[in-house]
């Protein structure tokens, strides 16, 4: 079995056979109800693992303790986001910014994004806020209950993402499409059809402006 795994074409030589992990993430983590339970299975293997599939398009290091993730997260000397590009999958060499760059030009684009999420910024869309929760709330006030999570805790960011944005909450059914194509789904090529179909209103809604 060992050697079957050091032939095999997504393991590199220097990994021992005993931290490789022939598995895709997001696969392992939705075939229970509950990701967060079955992910926190790993904690009683190695602290870390090199896994087949960890983003669904590469093999790559999979962490399994807080502290080595924090390490992750915080040492930009040893490692690097700038090698990402999730929009990779749909060929398009864009970068999530700030999320896939390294410093310094990190620190540059967070300058321009800290303004919008100052205190000040924060507390002046209180209003808008609470009234994108009053009018969810309506919708089931005179019920006897709810279903929390796709009556209220779903609808809820993205009403607030809509507003910001100013796009229509129309189209709210679609974006929560979307979402779920982009991180829900156990195959790539669903993945892709959201972040295509999200690029493609993008294009069109700015094209309006």
């Amino acid at each position: 079995e060992q050697g079957a795994l050091q032939a095999a074409h997504w393991l590199p030589s220097h990994v021992p056979p005993e931290l490789a992990w022939d598995a895709d993430y997001y696969t392992f983590a939705a075939e229970q109800d509950d990701p967060f339970r079955r992910v926190g299975e790993l904690h009683g293997g190695p602290e870390m693992l090199w896994v087949r599939s960890v983003d669904r398009l590469q093999p790559g290091w999979l962490p399994t303790r807080q502290a080595l993730i924090r390490e992750v997260l915080t040492d930009t000397d040893h490692f690097a986001s700038g090698h990402s590009n999730m929009m990779g999958a749909i060929g398009l060499d864009w970068k999530l910014i700030p999320l896939e760059c390294d410093p310094p030009q990190q620190q540059l684009y967070r300058k321009v994004l800290e303004p919008f999420f100052s205190p000040a910024s924060i507390n002046a869309l209180d209003g808008a806020v609470r009234a994108a929760c009053d009018e969810l709330i309506d919708g089931f006030l005179d019920k006897d209950g709810c279903e929390f999570c796709s009556e209220f805790a779903e609808k809820f960011p993205s009403h607030i993402f809509l507003d910001l944005m100013g796009m229509p909450r129309e189209r709210l059914a679609d974006f929560l499409a979307w979402e779920r194509g982009m991180l829900r789904v156990d195959q790539i090529e669903q993945q892709v059809a959201a972040m295509t179909a999200i690029l493609h209103y993008l294009e069109e809604f700015v094209r309006e402006q």
